[in-house]
Order: structure tokens, then C-alpha cells, then sequence
């Protein structure tokens, strides 16, 4: 996930924890979901994130994570894709949610989008925004015929959007698969977000491709 610097914006005004993951479907259907449900709801149940910042979704991988996670929320739309593609889920008993939408950012499948949620503290008031975006990946048949690398592109509207939307005194954090581990980040940190490795001084191991 991603932060802005503090001389972006001011610091986060309470500690709690925030995962983004991409649960995996292949064709529209939860992959291996026989075998890979357990697993997923071991892994939350054992994390247990305030904020889970989620892509690639299913109905039946949202019923997975709510049961994982019986405190949390999620944020309800009559758009199709926050149910089958991006979601952000949250601690119900910490947030109250404010304000949500989706953003388009230039990705060419239909559903996905720039998600985001605007949530405030219930202990102290303050808010913070959290957004999550699936970037398209490197194989898709349009960047192999234009030659344009999507992920430049849609790291710049993601920018873009989340600097129009974020408030002047609020916290901003984005996660997602962004299928790339250089543009992206490069993009990104030239807005002024701080990706979280660099912030805990730890190396950032790309996770695409993974073989």
C-alpha cells in the first residue's frame, strides 16, 4: 500500500493495520476454490486487517472474507464492480463510512475501476482515504497491439484522481495488484506517495511475475 509523505499530507492519526490482496479468479470463478477457500480464510482470520484493500472479487469470495472477518464491512454499490472486481472491507467496531465511489482510470476490463472510500474514526473523529485499483495486465491483447504500457497510464489517472478527491486534512492510502513493480511505483512516488517498504526501510520483492 501506499502513503503520502508527511510533507504531502498530515500523518496518520491512528495505528492500525491495512492489507491489500488479490484473492485470484480465472475466468470470472474463484480459482482452485475448493482448495484455496480454506486458505484464504485461514490467512484472515490469522491477519485480522482493520482495512483490506481487495481485487479480483467474486460473491463467493466476499462471503469468504466476511466470514473471516465478522466485524467488518464493506462498501455496498449498485455498480457490479464492487462485487466482482474491487472492494475495500473495514472493521466496523474502528470506522464509520462516509463516502464512496469508483473512478475510471483507463483499464480495459469493463468492471474494474479506481475504488475508493473515504472513512473516519469513530474514537477521535478524524478521516482518511483508502483507494485500491487493479491495473491491466502486461499481456492484454490491447497493450500488445499498441505497444502503450497501460500500467504508465493508469498509475498517472490514479494520481490524478486520488489528488482530486483526497481532502487537505486527510490521510490518503492506496493498495492494489498493479501488475508492474517499476512504473507504477515510480509514477506514484513522483506524485508523493511513500510506498510502505520504502517508508519501513525494507527491500520491495516484486510479486509479478512470481516465476
Amino acid at each position: 500500500p501506499l502513503q503520502p509523505t508527511p510533507m504531502a499530507s498530515p500523518p496518520c492519526p491512528a495505528m492500525f493495520s491495512l492489507m491489500t490482496y488479490n484473492p485470484w479468479k480465472t475466468d470470472g470463478q474463484p480459482t482452485a476454490w475448493k482448495d484455496r477457500q480454506p486458505v484464504l480464510l485461514r490467512a484472515l482470520r490469522v491477519l485480522q486487517p482493520d482495512v483490506l484493500l481487495a481485487q479480483e472479487l467474486h460473491p463467493d469470495i466476499i462471503e469468504c472474507v466476511l466470514k473471516a472477518l465478522p466485524e467488518h464491512e464493506r462498501v455496498q454499490d449498485n455498480f457490479e464492480g464492487w462485487s466482482h472486481e474491487g472492494n475495500i472491507f473495514y472493521r466496523s467496531t474502528l470506522f464509520e463510512p462516509l463516502q464512496h465511489g469508483h473512478e475510471p482510470i483507463g483499464q480495459e476490463e469493463s468492471l474494474r475501476r479506481l475504488f475508493w472510500a473515504r472513512l473516519r474514526w469513530k474514537s477521535g473523529g478524524q478521516v482518511a482515504l483508502f483507494a485500491t485499483a487493479h491495473f491491466t495486465w502486461q499481456g492484454h491483447p490491447a497493450e500488445c497491439a499498441s505497444d502503450t504500457n497501460l500500467r504508465k497510464v493508469q498509475a498517472r489517472k490514479t494520481a490524478e484522481a486520488l489528488d482530486r478527491i483526497q481532502g487537505p486534512d486527510e490521510a490518503c492510502f492506496f493498495g492494489g495488484d498493479l501488475n508492474e513493480s517499476y512504473w507504477p511505483r515510480r509514477i506514484l512516488s513522483d506524485a508523493g506517495f511513500c510506498d510502505c517498504f520504502t517508508a519501513l526501510q525494507l527491500p520491495a520483492p516484486a510479486t509479478h511475475p512470481s516465476r
